[in-house]
């Protein structure tokens, strides 16, 4: 939870004065202020930001697998060595948009693992959340309810339980799924929701969030359209733009590379787990978990896909887990390995488990779908 959170309850309701970038921690900004400021740093052409990112996506384990997957099935194929050269070759108008645009990128990837954060004093500077307010769920919502009236002449107590129709003219359900998406580091859609709409999300940092479009949303209730502004804030003291600036621009140099290197992308051991019988007790209730979980609606079909019937078959099972592969063919090696197991001790299931790969197994999960099916048709 953030510090500013508790501390706003001690607000003056003041703002810091006109001078750029001049923010003081935990008070109220202007929103146009954060933006002003945020976009006022200098594109520098010769930076190494593109050389570090380069750097430290080749100890990515999924970086081959993502640039081969298959857009029939999925809704990406990214080649990160080669967009982020493209970015490398572009100019900027400012170090914001340039930053946003390595952020665009591993915002696309379908892994929790990989966000790319902007520099800090981008991070501890950002935007209300009007969505939050309206939802009157989170703690000290009087608190804020009280800043947001005082500064906008809005209440949002006003407006909670109502029933909200659309936000910025789309479909309001839709709408609240991609921008949580946007900011939330979990990637399964349920948990991003419940993410974006706790006050862990009452403030939109731009470190991990685009500028938006405009400096309000609009809100379409069943009584009819409200206009909810952006108040900024700022959870660190910045005296100046070239203060603003210089955190801005500092990197990750490259002894903290190689100590970031070594101590996150240590070599790990891969484990294969192979068992020629399972007990059929377990593995119907991983299913039954598996698919409850994922389709509630038909869980009464989904739990009997193993019954008292099948209490004569013989299931193995499969874990990989740590892994860490130098390329596809490896993963198809050990996929192999798997199915000449069980075909010579005769086991009639192979149960393949990459629950333990994190927010990988989803990637690793559509590499051993390509490795049955034959897609190049």
């Amino acid at each position: 939870m953030k510090v500013f959170i508790f501390l706003l309850i001690f607000l003056l309701f003041s703002f810091s004065n006109t001078q750029l970038c001049n923010f003081q921690a935990n008070y109220v900004q202007y929103y146009s202020s954060i933006v002003e400021c945020a976009k006022s740093v200098p594109f520098q052409e010769n930076n190494t930001v593109i050389e570090t990112v380069n750097q430290i996506i080749e100890e990515y384990v999924f970086k081959d697998i993502v640039q081969n997957i298959s857009t029939e099935f999925h809704h990406f194929q990214i080649n990160l060595t080669e967009e982020l050269n493209q970015i490398n070759q572009e100019t900027f108008s400012n170090d914001f948009d340039f930053q946003q645009s390595i952020s665009d990128i591993f915002d696309s990837l379908y892994d929790a693992h990989t966000i790319y954060i902007k520099p800090q004093s981008l991070k501890e500077n950002g935007s209300s959340n009007p969505e939050v307010y309206v939802s009157g769920i989170y703690a000290d919502s009087d608190n804020f309810a009280n800043i947001y009236l005082y500064i906008t002449g809005i209440d949002p107590r006003d407006y909670i339980g109502e029933t909200i129709i659309t936000i910025d003219n789309q479909d309001a359900w839709h709408y609240l799924l991609v921008e949580s998406s946007k900011l939330s580091i979990s990637k399964d859609p349920s948990s991003c929701l419940n993410e974006y709409l706790q006050w862990d999300f009452l403030q939109i940092s731009l470190g991990y969030s685009p500028i938006p479009e405009k400096e309000s949303r609009t809100i379409q209730f069943n009584s009819g359209s409200v206009d909810f502004p952006f108040i900024g804030m700022s959870t660190s003291n910045f005296n100046s733009q070239s203060d603003f600036e210089t955190q801005c621009l500092s990197g990750l140099n490259e002894t903290n590379l190689e100590k970031f290197k070594s101590n996150n992308f240590k070599e790990k051991e891969r484990k294969e787990v192979l068992s020629p019988v399972l007990e059929k007790k377990r593995i119907k209730q991983m299913i039954y978990e598996y698919f409850t979980s994922q389709d509630n609606e038909n869980q009464n079909e989904k739990k009997d896909v193993i019954d008292e019937s099948d209490s004569g078959i013989q299931y193995g099972i499969l874990q990989v887990t740590s892994f860490s592969p130098n390329n596809l063919t490896e993963f198809e090696e050990i996929i192999d390995y798997g199915m000449e197991y069980i075909q010579s001790n005769n086991i009639d299931y192979l149960v393949i488990d990459l629950s333990q790969n994190g927010g990988g197994y989803i990637d690793l999960s559509y590499q051993l779908f390509y490795y049955f099916f034959d897609l190049t048709n």
